[in-house]
């Protein structure tokens, strides 16, 4: 999607191991967060860009939580540790488990054709409910609107309503029940 070689790209991410090679090697600097027991693909590639050996970088990146360690190829062997500053905007509690974590199973959403026809389809999150609107049938799209189904669903996970609450699509016509389907996952994806 990028140039790796080109500059003036920031990198965010709590699974390092997962960037390509060439974004590795192009990566000039390193903030790692401090942890008990610091990740070792981040202590592997601070350490590498710090050009300082793993166990000092380790012992660098092992701490509470606000503690912050700077690694740069601009100053080799002088990894540089701070406190981050407090935070300036609310603390969105819950966000990341109701978006990509799982919640206990009697809040997850199980998909049905009819009452009592369940699919087998389960949305444990809202990226799970997002995934299977885009593959579920229209009649689970039909049932679940009429009711508000996802509408409430996404309100409980979320205590904040939806950007747009669906209109019912009981026996709507093809066309009406894929706008519901479109509306529900641009919603989704709003919210992320």
């Amino acid at each position: 999607m990028f140039d790796a070689a080109e500059k003036g790209h920031c990198l965010v991410t709590w699974r390092p191991q997962e960037l390509s090679a060439s974004a590795l090697a192009g990566i000039d600097a390193v903030i790692g967060l401090t942890s008990p027991h610091p990740a070792g693909p981040v202590v592997d590639i601070a350490a590498a860009v710090a050009d300082v050996s793993r166990p000092a970088m380790a012992t660098l990146l092992t701490g509470g939580p606000g503690g912050a360690l700077l690694a740069s190829r601009e100053h080799p062997g002088a990894p540089v540790a701070f406190r981050l500053g407090q935070r300036t905007t609310a603390h969105l509690r819950h966000e990341q488990k109701y978006g990509h974590r799982g919640i206990a199973p009697e809040r997850r959403f199980y998909f049905q054709t009819a009452v009592g026809a369940a699919t087998g389809a389960v949305a444990a999150n809202l990226a799970d409910l997002e995934a299977e609107l885009d593959r579920c049938g229209r009649a689970v799209v039909r049932h679940h609107c009429s009711p508000g189904d996802f509408s409430c669903t996404i309100r409980s996970w979320r205590r904040a309503s939806p950007t747009s609450k669906p209109q019912s699509a009981r026996g709507s016509p093809a066309a009406t029940v894929d706008a519901a389907r479109v509306g529900l996952v641009a919603t989704l994806q709003a919210r992320r």
